[in-house]
């Protein structure tokens, strides 16, 4: 795991920047155990390890910027991958069952803050999120799986994927009232979903198994 972060001024008294970045790689790996029948259609035993790499990519740069005495402005951009390959194998289940899946994320945000008064602070906020679930195997074959001993065949999984785009604009203001305070604001928001799921499509066929 390794990152680092950079901060500093562009303008002084008026600009500056912020940037984050985070990098982890994770090289693990699962174990299958299972009973297959060798060529010659003996039962035997079957063990491998299989590498199940993940990695995390996260990047963050932030911007500052100062209009005037009473107006600022901040930008704020964020990434975030996740990838893991040969997920869904290990134990019964065979190599031929893998599948990959990534996550990625993508986010957007400005606000705008302005000293109307001593008391009184309005702040205008908009976001924008996209997001993107993968997942990827070869499921053009039938899942074979028998009981006690293994899985193969096809994966369950073929490409499936999951996306989300989302919005949202607010503004609010707070007044600060002596021993009290009032907030109050709009918000809108919109949303957009696409959701493909290829799971199974090859069937699966179950047999009696064990030794």
């Amino acid at each position: 795991q390794f990152g680092g972060n950079l901060s500093g001024p562009i303008i002084s008294k008026k600009a500056s920047f912020f940037v984050d970045f985070d990098r982890r790689q994770v090289e693990d790996n699962d174990i299958i155990n299972a009973t297959i029948l060798d060529p010659n259609l003996n039962i035997t035993p079957f063990n491998l390890a299989v590498l199940t790499p993940q990695t995390r990519t996260t990047f963050s740069p932030r911007f500052d910027y100062a209009l005037n005495a009473n107006n600022t402005i901040v930008g704020r951009y964020s990434y975030t991958r996740s990838e893991r390959e040969n997920a869904g194998i290990g134990d019964f289940n065979l190599l031929s069952r893998a599948y990959n899946n990534s996550t990625t994320q993508h986010s957007f945000q400005l606000t705008e803050t302005a000293i109307l008064a001593p008391t009184v602070i309005n702040e205008t906020r908009f976001q924008f999120v996209r997001s993107l679930r993968e997942q990827e195997g070869d499921n053009s074959i039938p899942t074979i799986r028998v009981l006690d001993s293994f899985t193969g065949g096809g994966s369950a999984i073929g490409l499936s994927f999951n996306r989300e785009t989302r919005w949202e604009l607010a503004n609010n203001t707070s007044w600060a009232l002596s021993a009290h305070s009032l907030k109050f604001g709009v918000r809108l928001r919109g949303i957009s979903l696409k959701d493909v799921s290829s799971n199974n499509f090859a069937g699966t066929f179950t047999f009696a198994g064990g030794v």
